[in-house]
């Protein structure tokens, strides 16, 4: 099957706007942790998170297309299922992490977490 989208470098310029968003991710949580009693830092870090969100939501989902570009269903739908799977687990171990620490330790493991992708390396053959 051929291609929907041109092979370039563009693989390049995606995983660099992915991982400057993940930065700006642990950033909006980094601050929430450090000064959560300053109101314009709250909305700061919610304005923040709100973006990137959207932001990596928008990346997975089009890297899930571009990956299964002969079943676009199953792209859609893959990176929804695991961001669900995720949003579940991931309140499960922060309300855990709460009751052992406190917010700032459980926010910052969190921030860690999310830059986790950055350092891994991984083969491609399909063009994102």
């Amino acid at each position: 099957m051929s291609r929907l989208y041109p092979v370039s470098n563009s693989i390049l310029r995606f995983r660099k706007v992915f991982y400057h968003f993940l930065v700006l991710l642990a950033i909006s949580m980094l601050v929430l942790a450090v000064w959560p009693s300053q109101l314009v830092t709250v909305f700061f870090s919610a304005a923040l998170f709100g973006v990137t969100y959207i932001m990596l939501t928008g990346i997975y989902l089009v890297w899930g297309i571009r990956v299964y570009d002969d079943r676009p269903a199953i792209g859609l739908g893959l990176p929804f299922l695991v961001l669900a799977i995720g949003q579940i687990i991931g309140t499960l171990v922060a309300g855990m992490l709460i009751e052992a620490t406190n917010h700032l330790i459980t926010f910052i493991i969190f921030a860690g977490i999310g830059l986790i992708p950055i350092f891994l390396k991984y083969k491609s053959e399909v063009s994102v």
